[in-house]
Parts: structure tokens; C-alpha cells; sequence
């Protein structure tokens, strides 16, 4: 075995180590504080094991710059349901960790249709308000352009 070798042996038992802290801190900030953003947890678990921000990105189950923004409750919710429901419902800490080494990180958000359906619904019920806000300003103006209190009509 030469010295390349041993390199990239030692180069992928880091990455594996690096993974396995990557699963247990991401864990841990679930049940610490479900709302944390992923972006912000990544950047504090690079500042902790004092590597590159790019390694960490490398990890498995950190997502892209749009998964980034999510709170951490909400990543396990839509990529990886299966873990979601086992935190709930309150398993081992071990037993979690040991079920995320073979559970795959789903690429497109799991409830894609649900969010969809509530988005559309918000955009149409904002399309709604909007449109009778401005028809109450003109009802609104016309009373006060044809009010006994209105200076011009007085005069």
C-alpha cells in the first residue's frame, strides 16, 4: 500500500466520521430548537468542527441553497419523512441516528402537491382581497365627493 492510498483511505474516513457528527447534530438541533434555519446549523457545525463550510456542504442531508432557508423541523418533515414521524414520536436518540445512515434524502420535497395546492389558494384569496379593498376605496371616495360635508359640493 503506498502513501496515495492511505491518503484517500484517510481522506474517506474522515468524510464518513464527519457524516456520522453531521447526522447527531442535526438530531440534536431538532430537538433543541425545531426552528433553527439548516443554513445557520451548517455554518455553526463547520465553525464547531473547525472544517470548510464547502466540506460540509459535500455531507449527505445538506440540501441546496433553497433546502438552506428551511428551519430544520421542517427539512425533516419534507425530505425525510420517515425520521420526521420516529422524532415525534419521541424514539432513542441511537435508534434515529442508526435509521438515517440507510434512509436517503429525497430529492424533490415530499409534499410538493400540498404546498403547491396552499400556495395557489393563498394567491387567489390575495387576488380576491385585493380586488375588494379596492373597491371599498372607491365607494369611499364617492361618498366623500357627493357628502353634504364635502367643501366642493357645498359651495
Amino acid at each position: 500500500m503506498n502513501l496515495d492510498d492511505l491518503k484517500a483511505e484517510l481522506q474517506v474516513a474522515f468524510a464518513d466520521v464527519l457524516q456520522d457528527k453531521w447526522d447527531e447534530y442535526l438530531v440534536d438541533t431538532w430537538f433543541q430548537n425545531k426552528d433553527y434555519r439548516l443554513g445557520r446549523t451548517l455554518w455553526h457545525f463547520a465553525k464547531k468542527q473547525n472544517v470548510d463550510i464547502s466540506l460540509v456542504y459535500s455531507l449527505k442531508r445538506t440540501g441546496n441553497i433553497f433546502i438552506s432557508k428551511m428551519t430544520v423541523a421542517r427539512v425533516f418533515a419534507g425530505y425525510m419523512p420517515e425520521i420526521n414521524e420516529m422524532l415525534w414520536a419521541g424514539k432513542p436518540k441511537e435508534e434515529i441516528l442508526r435509521r438515517m445512515r440507510s434512509t436517503k434524502f429525497t430529492e424533490k420535497i415530499v409534499d410538493l402537491k400540498k404546498i403547491q395546492q396552499s400556495t395557489s389558494l393563498t394567491r387567489r384569496l390575495n387576488k380576491k382581497a385585493a380586488a375588494e379593498h379596492q373597491s371599498h376605496r372607491l365607494v369611499a371616495e364617492q361618498r366623500e365627493r357627493t357628502s353634504k360635508y364635502a367643501w366642493g359640493v357645498v359651495k
